[in-house]
């Protein structure tokens, strides 16, 4: 059996910003049958792509990422918390969400890494220029040089 475990980043956040707070919002809109026919199903990354540092300079979890694009694909490079230099997790394939199905401009995404000992889901929204992120991790088995924190 596996366990699993969350953690809450700001990247690229304010100074004054300490604690991460997250609410639920639930938006409910009409959407017309026009305005559905006109959406182009594409999302612009232009405000997620970029390259995010973890505010928390002592964190032990996820001090990078890098959002870019190939194609109209999103990308997503983590980057673990290692000495003397940050661990790269290495490039997967993102998902970009937008607020609602007629969206242009994508506020969100997720990504998924699979390791050898453990699966961790990567998933951040905008919020006021703050990158929001969460990691969850499932851990597989544990290697002997391995020690959860």
């Amino acid at each position: 059996m596996g366990s699993s475990r969350l953690a809450v980043i700001l990247l690229n956040c304010p100074r004054r910003i300490k604690i991460a707070t997250i609410q639920q919002t639930t938006a409910h809109e009409k959407v017309t049958a026009r305005a559905l026919g006109d959406a182009k199903g594409t999302l612009s990354l232009k405000n997620l792509t970029g390259k995010w540092n973890n505010c928390d300079r002592n964190t032990r979890g996820l001090v990078r990422l890098v959002l870019g694009t190939k194609g109209s694909s999103l990308t997503v490079q983590g980057f673990g918390s290692c000495t003397p230099t940050p661990c790269d997790w290495g490039v997967v394939e993102g998902t970009a969400y937008g607020e609602s199905v007629v969206a242009t401009e994508a506020i969100a995404f997720s990504a998924r890494y699979d390791f050898s000992f453990k699966e961790t889901i990567v998933t951040g929204h905008l919020d006021n220029g703050t990158l929001i992120v969460e990691t969850s991790d499932k851990i597989l088995r544990l290697e002997r040089s391995f020690q959860l924190l």
